[in-house]
């Protein structure tokens, strides 16, 4: 390459020079200042991560704490008379059936129990999951440990005491090779005479809090209770005594310690009194190295930068002369960089278009690796990576709550259309940082929404809930057609790892949501779970036999009174759905499955479960169920069609004797006029409706006057007759003496 030394005094070539030497001195100098504080900030970053969390490690073993003491109150709660004579200890095996069935419904969320045993202290049986057991079975020979025996919990049943937590210690469990560390929760009996025993496998419990994102790596960490007496300890050759030294609590509820490369945190916990202690790393490894290398790093860097900046100064200089060629300029001159400057703006309007393009293409790359996250069942070092470049879009504060919105059709316009679901992401954007906030929205399906709240303080989450609540009242602008039913879940660190579970948190908010029609916000925090439901089969089966004989009225009010009892009883969404399908399908067997055609009864179904899907209030159930309804009588009475025979109106009566039967109601239900019908029956039986239905009952009440002991009342009741004595006096008139007389004749 051969330099023209005259070109060293253009001041075309002297300004591309200046310009990226400047670009050197600019990057020499925030290069260095990152290298000074970087270390310092390194130290804090770690600092102040191992702080919080560990304060979040000591919040999920206070909420597990706090699940488990709820489990024990909610299971000596229980209605069941297990133990009747509370001296002798007789077991009601009944009532011991419903309780173990109880026990494994109130556990099955709680992956981290082991067992729960419930006994009682004149009794040698006790309750748990799988059933009864003795104890001796369960505690020498299920589980062993040469503590933890039954003659130790037999003990302390014979006494009342407070909660306790004891040590966790290594068990054998029959059936299994490996060993289990369980730790032993004995419930209070001071309140109740039963005591319930639980054991907490701690494995599946660290996994749990480990979750949450709450365990610092490489962390060792000791429980105390409020005895200071060790219930945990995760590194066996870590000194309790020396570090309870080092550590002095005081009047204080934390306190920390940093010695050598580890940090020693002690922190008393509000809820229980106990005492935990974690050691974390605290100091990296390496950092001298690590500085060395930053400073080689930028010296051979600015040095290669300079030799560049001369080099490209000149190869710039030649690119312009043909940029200006290219696009048909002159040679450089006073106006080269005017006609150059032309030419780019026309190269930018042109990629005006492709820009738009890529920014479309970026927030579809931005919902993909958000719900990649979302279908992950940990997190992934490929999600991760996915999901990196979009953080400071998603996460723009240190904490973030997840809303899910769940749009209704509340007007005529269908939900749904092909090509919308871009106007409504973008009108729900706009509207919730207008009325919310910052936060981003993301499209899940044709009806349901996404949105990561981004929130600076704990205390906002409040105010944040009053906002959703006043965007779902006002609706979507100019899209009121459609009404919100916004789901909200409780705070979260700005982490990757914690939108996985606080989606899981919406889920559970959907399906235990509370069905009352004042609020169109569901706070998963508020969500209180209740196990007073109604569903009283006897009703329900009347509810079927009217709907059958035609009374679809009666049905219908029966269905309304059972939803009005368990609204009372402010049943939650997960509750009502199998309250209302059980009451769906004793009427869907009212159908002849050999005349309705098993599609048409699966479709009905399917409708019936998609309304019971879009239901957010009792009502919403009530209509699905109403509308089912008289699909299924309009199937009823299409079955019905070309049925006026004799005998399938004997069999009829026969089978619904027991029913207030009118002659009107069997026209209609044999699509007849009531005259015709009456002639009908007449010709074909001699005699007239009425007649030949109380010889009917009469047949079945004097069999249940043989063969029972019911009163002459209870007997008139069962075979359809309105009063005892409408029953004494039809008995008297075709028998000729009165039921008692009858019954007293037959002894």
């Amino acid at each position: 390459m051969k330099l023209n030394i005259s070109l060293f005094a253009n001041k075309d070539l002297l300004k591309i020079f200046g310009a990226l030497l400047s670009v050197v001195i600019i990057m020499f100098a925030s290069n260095y200042l990152v290298y000074k504080n970087s270390l310092s900030s390194i130290y804090m970053q770690v600092s102040e991560n191992n702080k919080l969390t560990v304060q979040n490690t000591i919040r999920a073993f206070d909420e597990s704490f706090k699940d488990i003491n709820d489990l024990i109150y909610s299971i000596q709660m229980l209605p069941y008379q297990v133990w009747k004579s509370h001296d002798d200890g007789l077991v009601d095996l009944h009532e011991a059936y419903r309780m173990y069935k109880e026990i494994g419904e109130l556990t099955t969320s709680i992956d981290y129990v082991e067992e729960v045993a419930i006994f009682h202290r004149n009794s040698s049986l006790a309750i748990t999951r799988v059933g009864t057991i003795h104890m001796e079975e369960l505690f020498n020979r299920q589980y062993t440990n040469k503590t933890y025996v039954a003659e130790l919990w037999k003990t302390f049943a014979a006494n009342q005491h407070p909660l306790r937590v004891f040590p966790a210690e290594s068990f054998t469990k029959r059936g299994v090779d490996s060993k289990l560390s369980l730790l032993p929760v004995l419930g209070s009996n001071q309140l109740s005479d039963l005591n319930v025993l639980v054991y907490l496998n701690m494995d599946k419990l660290l996994k749990h809090i480990d979750q949450s994102g709450s365990v610092v790596k490489d962390a060792s960490l000791i429980v105390l209770d409020q005895n200071r007496s060790a219930v945990f300890n995760t590194e066996a050759g870590w000194d309790l005594v020396e570090a309870m030294k080092a550590l002095n609590l005081g009047t204080q509820s934390e306190t920390t310690l940093k010695k050598k490369d580890f940090e020693y945190t002690l922190i008393k916990s509000d809820y229980n009194g106990f005492i935990y202690i974690v050691k974390s790393p605290y100091t990296l490894a390496l950092m001298t190295t690590v500085a060395n290398t930053n400073r080689l790093i930028i010296v051979i860097a600015i040095a290669y930068v300079l030799l560049s900046t001369v080099l490209l100064s000149y190869y710039l200089y030649k690119a312009v002369r043909s940029i200006l060629a290219l696009i048909g300029g002159r040679e450089i001159g006073g106006t080269g960089y005017r006609n150059i400057k032309t030419g780019i703006v026309t190269m930018q309007q042109e990629n005006e278009t492709f820009k738009s393009q890529m920014a479309f293409i970026r927030m579809e790359m931005r919902k993909n690796a958000f719900l990649d996250i979302l279908r992950e069942s940990g997190p992934t070092a490929e999600a991760d990576q996915r999901i990196e470049p979009y953080l400071v879009d998603i996460f723009q504060e240190k904490y973030f709550l997840l809303a899910g919105f769940h749009l209704y059709s509340a007007g005529a316009n269908p939900m749904g259309d092909a090509g919308t679901t871009e106007v409504y992401t973008a009108v729900l954007q706009e509207e919730l940082i207008k009325r919310v906030g910052k936060g981003v929205v993301f499209h899940m399906t044709n009806r349901r929404y996404l949105a990561v709240l981004s929130i600076r303080h704990p205390i906002d989450r409040e105010s944040t809930l009053k906002r959703l609540r006043s965007l779902a009242q006002h609706g979507l602008g100019e899209q009121q057609e459609h009404a919100l039913i916004v789901t909200a879940s409780r705070l979260y660190a700005a982490q990757t790892s914690n939108v996985p579970i606080a989606y899981q948190e919406l889920e559970s908010g959907m399906t235990y949501r509370n069905l009352q029609q004042d609020d169109p916000l569901i706070d998963c925090l508020a969500i209180r779970l209740n196990g007073k439901v109604l569903v009283p089969l006897d009703e329900i089966d009347r509810a079927a036999h009217s709907l059958k004989a035609g009374n679809v009225d009666d049905c219908v009010r029966i269905v309304d009174e059972i939803v009005a009892a368990n609204a009372k009883q402010r049943a939650h969404y997960q509750q009502m759905v199998p309250i209302m399908k059980t009451m769906f399908y004793a009427f869907v067997n009212q159908l002849d499955s050999g005349v309705v055609p098993t599609h048409e009864i699966v479709a009905l179904e399917a409708e019936f479960n998609r309304s019971l899907e879009d239901a957010f209030h009792y009502g919403a159930m009530r209509e699905g169920l109403v509308k089912a309804i008289r699909t299924i009588w309009d199937k009823i009475r299409l079955d019905h069609r070309g049925r006026l025979s004799p005998s399938d109106i004997a069999r009829f009566i026969d089978t619904h004797y027991m029913e207030p039967l009118h002659l009107e109601q069997m026209a209609e239900l044999m699509e007849t006029s009531p005259k015709y019908f009456s002639t009908y029956f007449k010709k074909q039986f001699g005699v007239n409706f009425v007649e030949y239905l109380n010889r009917v009952r009469l047949k079945h009440a004097k069999e249940l006057l043989r063969a029972t002991d019911l009163t002459v009342a209870e007997i008139g009741e069962k075979t359809g007759f309105l009063t005892a004595t409408t029953f004494t006096n039809t008995f008297r008139k075709y028998g000729g003496v009165s039921p008692s007389e009858y019954r007293k004749h037959l002894l």
